[in-house]
């Protein structure tokens, strides 16, 4: 709008003369004379030498203070998010220059020796075996001194004895081996990344290259075998329990026979070998072959960038993708071991220079259909890549904390921990609130997704769950339980929220897919959950307890239909339950406390407010010494516990499954997680 015939704003003093302050008139602050003085004839005096301002008003203070704290906040976001990219410009551009200077030194005589010395890198090497190795700048081998190295423009890695040539293993049809194929490529490599496909198949089927070995071919029909349920692949027809045992059998003696002279093939065998004895209850078999391909791993400098080499043209580009792939694939399993098993991981990320996977078109834009297709679904687009991607990116965010916070030699005290918790859920929220629209879950169950997007979320509310397990706690039974501070139970609510998110995931994965062939990963998601309904099992609220006892039920039963692939963890995980159960004497709270084995009632028995859940992990791992003769509570309204003690239990999948126990579950219930 036009300014014309718009009075003129008034001018503001800044200071009054003394006789306008006196009388507390306005002053125009007009020197020598202001006029109000002037007008009434008052001489006009000005107090220069002590002015007086008027403070700021403490309301605008605070203002001023809080939007420093945003900025401070914002600038620091913004600084880490730079120094993540920074540092890989940065890696990208100093480890071409300063690895090709060391890494393919010149013919020159004239060298730095002060820059040898300061190097915090370490190097890149082509071993005397022709592989690529990586020595740390602490090593006094990390400067390269193989001959070929000044006029190989290339680098030629060679072949492994099992690579020599790509043998069907025996006994095995060229049917039932692509049959077992079909297997691990539908359910298990989108979710576990480990091989590069396209290579994998254009070497099987034309065999010469240095890839895709016996090794390797072997261990994928192993780990397959757990899918299927021909029983030509089974050392015992009618056990399938032993499924692939032998293909397993002589992957490990393959893998032996590799350790002397280790490639990219055999991280990824050793890789697929540790899954499949995770299977068949061999926990220290498979983290002693996890631990293997992470020591390979770090031994080929997979945990670097190579983009250098491919830039150099020392190696290709799908080469360099293979390094990447292998990497993260052991990155990954590392972390599900360091959350299944509690134990500390062995790829700290620190070391970590190494660029996750591409998105390379034929698998992260290719049709997901399931197999056998007896699902009459309509293929989907894939997105494993990124679902890969998105679940190492929410490792890395939590696995240090979750870490730090569990230690055995922690020097964090109860509210340090409490605030590095409060630090990492923010963290993994905004993670988690910013994933593309294709990863996210669908408003309804009825929509199917690509399994392997289920497994993210259902890994993600698992290390949020275990991010506040520590600290949850119970309300007094009390009548006044309900007017105590909602802020000091946020772990609880927390907790509970992604517990009953698991379980509808489970259950829209259940309509749409089978657990039959789920991977073993999800064991422990779904044991984490159901410790957590357990937990509520034992709250005074009628309502908050029988939603639960359904919630458990339903995770009860997934974990009976997982026994078929993974008998020994399912019933680990449902013995563990088990035994909570009793430890805990989970009542109803409106029931009267009985025993079905005897004895007399034991009210004493009833778990204190404070609740140390963790028990569950000590009982996984068989170190509870709670004893198994403890009496079994029942519930007096038709929700006993009876069915948690046998495993001939009602299948609750029959029919729609859409509501379940009276619970309306037809949307999701994500509002509160974050």
């Amino acid at each position: 709008m036009s300014s014309i015939g718009a009075a003129p704003a008034r001018q503001r003093t800044t200071i009054a003369c003394t006789p306008c302050r006196t009388k507390r008139i306005r002053c125009d602050g007009v020197g020598p004379s202001c006029g109000a003085c002037l007008t009434s004839g008052r001489s006009c005096e000005y107090a220069r030498g002590e002015e007086k301002r008027k403070p700021p008003s403490k309301k605008y203070v605070q203002s001023l203070l809080s939007r420093i704290d945003v900025l401070e906040n914002e600038l620091a976001s913004y600084k880490s998010k730079d120094e993540v990219s920074q540092r890989q410009r940065t890696t990208a551009t100093n480890e071409a220059e300063l690895h090709s200077s060391m890494l393919f030194p010149s013919s020159s005589t004239n060298c730095d020796p002060e820059s040898d010395l300061s190097d915090l890198l370490g190097q890149l090497s082509v071993a005397d075996d022709g592989h690529i190795t990586y020595f740390g700048p602490r090593s006094n081998f990390y400067v390269p001194e193989h001959p070929s190295i000044e006029t190989s423009p290339r680098i030629n890695i060679p072949h492994n004895t099992s690579q020599a040539t790509v043998r069907l293993p025996t006994g095995l049809t060229e049917e039932l081996q692509s049959h077992l194929l079909e297997l691990y490529w539908t359910w298990h490599h989108p979710w576990m990344y480990f091989v590069h496909k396209k290579r994998f198949l254009e070497e099987l089927k034309s065999p010469g290259g240095n890839y895709c070995s016996s090794l390797l071919l072997t261990s994928v029909l192993a780990l397959a075998s757990r899918f299927s349920d021909r029983v030509e692949i089974r050392t015992v027809p009618d056990d399938p329990n032993t499924a692939g045992d032998e293909l397993a059998e002589k992957a490990r003696v393959l893998l032996s026979q590799e350790f002397e002279s280790p490639s990219l093939s055999t991280v990824a065998a050793a890789l697929i070998i540790a899954v499949r004895q995770m299977t068949v209850n061999k926990d220290y078999l498979g983290w002693t072959y996890a631990g293997i391909a992470s020591r390979i791993s770090f031994n080929l400098g997979l945990h670097l960038d190579c983009s250098h080499l491919v830039a150099n043209g020392r190696i290709s580009q799908e080469d360099a993708e293979i390094r990447n792939i292998t990497w993260w694939g052991n990155y990954q399993l590392d972390k599900l071991f360091n959350v299944g098993l509690g134990r500390p991981g062995t790829t700290p990320e620190r070391d970590i220079l190494a660029q996750l996977p591409s998105l390379l078109p034929e698998i992260e834009y290719n049709e997901w259909k399931p197999y056998p297709n007896d699902f009459a679904m309509a293929p989907q687009v894939s997105h494993c890549i990124s679902s890969v991607q998105y679940t190492c990116k929410m490792f890395l965010l939590s696995s240090e904390p979750l870490d730090a916070i569990s230690a055995p030699n922690s020097q964090l005290t109860r509210a340090e921990r409490e605030n590095l918790v409060t630090k990492t859920y923010i963290k993994l929220a905004a993670f988690y609130n910013n994933l593309p629209s294709y990863l996210r879950l669908p408003p309804s169950v009825k929509k199917p997704m690509p399994p392997h997007i289920y497994l993210m979320h259902t890994q993600y509310l698992t290390a949020v769950i275990q991010l506040h397990r520590p600290f949850i706690r119970r309300r007094p039974r009390t009548p006044f339980g309900d007017l105590l501070r909602n802020d000091e139970y946020t772990h609880n609510t927390v907790c509970t929220s992604c517990a009953e998110s698991i379980s509808n995931i489970i259950r829209a994965y259940k309509i749409h897919y089978t657990l039959r062939r789920i991977p073993i990963s999800v064991v422990h998601c779904v044991g984490t959950s159901s410790v957590i309904h357990l937990f509520n099992a034992t709250s005074a609220d009628p309502i908050e307890q029988r939603k639960a006892m359904r919630l458990l039920r339903l995770n009860f039963s997934a974990l009976q239909e997982m026994e078929t692939s993974f008998k020994y963890w399912s019933q680990r995980t449902m013995r563990t339950l088990q035994v909570l159960a009793r430890k805990w004497a989970v009542s109803g709270a409106n029931t009267t406390l009985k025993t079905t084995s005897g004895g007399q009632n034991n009210l004493n028995r009833i778990s204190s407010p404070r609740l140390d859940i963790d028990e569950a992990t000590n009982v996984i791992a068989g170190n509870s010494t709670t004893p198994s003769t403890a009496p079994m509570v029942d519930f007096g309204d038709g929700d006993n516990m009876e069915w948690l003690f046998s495993y001939n239990t009602t299948d609750w999948w029959s029919g729609d499954m859409l509501q379940i126990g009276g619970l309306d579950y037809s949307l999701w219930e994500f509002d509160n997680i974050g």
